[in-house]
């Protein structure tokens, strides 16, 4: 496998730079993954709310202290070119990095059943992303 070169054990790096935010690349501007602490922010202080489809999908609604309300649909994840979970589980990255155990890092998981939770998920699995603008 290839080896990793940056957010190892070597280079002290636990936050994705701006250069590696999958948000902050592809949409610019101030767009960047969420971190650690605004997920949990959004489990803690957020209303959530099962439902069952938007536009055939399930997932979430979080209704946020403001009244504004996303939608977080159960994407599954992806290991390779395969999916699984998709409308059972919905997993969503911060850029925040496990200092304990640089393979993983910190993330929120919805599940159908019990609502969200964070976790420690490996870096090496897809999982989806919901970008923040500062």
């Amino acid at each position: 496998g290839a080896s990793m070169t940056k957010y190892n054990a070597t280079d002290g790096l636990v936050t994705l730079e701006a250069s590696d935010d999958a948000a902050a690349k592809h949409w610019g501007g101030t767009w960047r993954i969420p971190t650690a602490a605004e997920l949990t922010e959004l489990k803690d202080l957020c209303v959530w709310a099962f439902v069952t489809t938007i536009n055939g999908v399930k997932g979430y609604e979080v209704t946020g202290p403001n009244g504004n309300m996303i939608f977080l649909p159960l994407a599954g994840t992806m290991q390779g070119n395969v999916l699984s979970s998709a409308g059972f589980t919905g997993y969503y990255w911060s850029n925040s990095l496990d200092v304990a155990n640089m393979s993983t890092a910190t993330a929120i998981v919805l599940s159908d059943n019990y609502g969200a939770d964070l976790i420690d998920q490996l870096r090496a699995t897809g999982i989806s992303i919901r970008p923040v603008c500062q």
